[in-house]
């Protein structure tokens, strides 16, 4: 959203691979294997200044309202069960 807003975006990923190749396209600077605000990928450490960070990792999910059985949905404390496609299984 702040990208298609005219802002500069780097998004500092800790895994391998970028959330969505798509997130490229729109011209966000992805770096992997990175660590917060102050980020390091293998022997390289570089500091980023911004006027916001966002984390949006962690988040244990609300799902206790949402009835996921009536549409057989199974979860347990960790959140839905997906299979390998990340499709909820049925």
């Amino acid at each position: 959203m702040a990208v298609r807003a005219g802002s500069q975006v780097t998004i500092l990923h800790q895994g391998n691979r970028p959330l969505a190749e798509r997130t490229r396209t729109l011209g966000i600077d992805i770096r992997t294997k990175t660590k917060k605000v102050t980020a390091s990928a293998g022997s390289r450490s570089e500091v980023f200044e911004a006027d916001m960070v966002v984390h949006a990792a962690g988040r244990l999910p609300e799902l206790a309202d949402l009835n996921l059985p009536a549409a057989s949905v199974e979860a347990d404390s960790h959140g839905v069960i997906v299979n390998s496609y990340l499709q909820s299984r049925q």
